[in-house]
């Protein structure tokens, strides 16, 4: 309004909760200051917020004068919103005191922000925004040398990856944007094959590390947030090594053997003994479109019939582009299996 940008403080709540834990609410605020402090808008919901108006901006029906009315709306809306979350403080370089856990508030947000890519370039917003999204997914990570890179964190394949992404395809620049694709790729290969002893990542056996054990309940986020983005980048110049190929598509098939079908052993479920733990099955699916390990073959046709077996939710025209080259549903695996790592046989 006339110019300023004006709204409740934006926080995330992972991070009030430190402040809770060490007693805040306790007697050491006065009501003021805990006003201050507690009382603002929620950081995740205010990224559904933002991928709740992308999708309805590009869902919107501009064949007639009412949808394109409606799209203005809603791109004002989005660029009015993202003007607050800059004036808030999340912008490139603040730290906001602590960056702690933002990756789980903030997915939805850089997937919002690369589809809404040409509203914010006609409202003169792509530079802050690309800056911002490289800052608080971390893509700076994605330069560090060889020779240091020691493990993959699952939560960084979870929550930051697609983001390091986004904010690389926005980019103005082609060769500053080849630039950091190609380090991109070369980080991601290094890091999926790099994961000695208990250190996180992917293991030759089909484990998935993370908290120093097999632990497939932050592992399917992990896959979940990484093969698409592998994906993203097979069959260009980008995609990913063979051998680190090869080792995320073992890791993937193996969680449909100690899932069979769907539910993770009890064994493995760490800190959430719930029984209700299972895989994701769109890994399969992100993995049979991203062809096979040596790039001979655009479809891996033994990922695209697992997940016919295994989704509950099967694409019709995926269906249909399957069908179409002969691949069917499998049957579960039968057999015996050993992954040391995790300690199952």
């Amino acid at each position: 309004e006339n110019g300023r940008v004006t709204g409740v403080p934006l926080d995330n709540s992972n991070r009030l909760k430190i402040f809770l834990d060490k007693g805040v609410n306790k007697g050491l605020l006065d009501e003021q200051a805990s006003e201050l402090l507690f009382n603002n808008a929620d950081l995740k919901q205010y990224s559904e917020l933002m991928m709740d108006i992308a999708s309805a901006w590009h869902g919107t029906d501009t064949s007639g004068a009412d949808g394109e009315v409606v799209r203005e709306e809603l791109a004002t809306m989005f660029i009015n919103l993202a003007d607050y979350f800059d004036d808030q403080g999340f912008a490139y370089g603040s730290s906001l005191g602590t960056v702690h856990h933002f990756g789980y508030s903030l997915r939805p947000l850089f997937k919002a922000h690369f589809l809404m890519r040409g509203v914010l370039d006609e409202r003169n917003r792509v530079e802050r925004t690309q800056q911002m999204l490289s800052w608080f997914a971390g893509a700076g990570r994605i330069f560090e040398p060889a020779d240091q890179i020691d493990s993959f964190n699952i939560d960084v394949m979870n929550t930051q990856l697609q983001g390091i992404l986004a904010s690389i395809l926005l980019i103005s620049d082609s060769n500053e944007q080849a630039r950091w694709l190609s380090q991109l790729s070369q980080w991601l290969s290094a890091s999926l094959i790099t994961s000695p002893g208990t250190a996180g990542g992917f293991k030759e056996d089909g484990s998935m590390f993370h908290h120093s054990q097999h632990y497939p309940a932050y592992g399917k986020g992990g896959l979940k947030g990484l093969t698409p983005v592998v994906y993203l980048l097979s069959g260009t110049d980008y995609a990913i090594s063979p051998q680190a190929h090869a080792l995320l598509r073992n890791a993937t098939l193996m969680t449909a053997v100690y899932a069979n079908q769907n539910t993770t052993l009890m064994s493995v479920t760490g800190r959430h003994p719930t029984g209700e733990q299972s895989m994701e099955t769109d890994p399969f699916l992100y993995m049979a479109l991203s062809g096979t390990s040596d790039g001979q073959h655009p479809i891996d046709r033994e990922m695209a019939a697992t997940w016919l077996r295994l989704t509950d939710s099967p694409a019709p025209v995926l269906v249909d582009k399957f069908n179409a080259l002969g691949i069917f549903a499998n049957q579960p695996a039968v057999g015996n299996w050993s992954m040391n790592y995790a300690g199952l046989a």
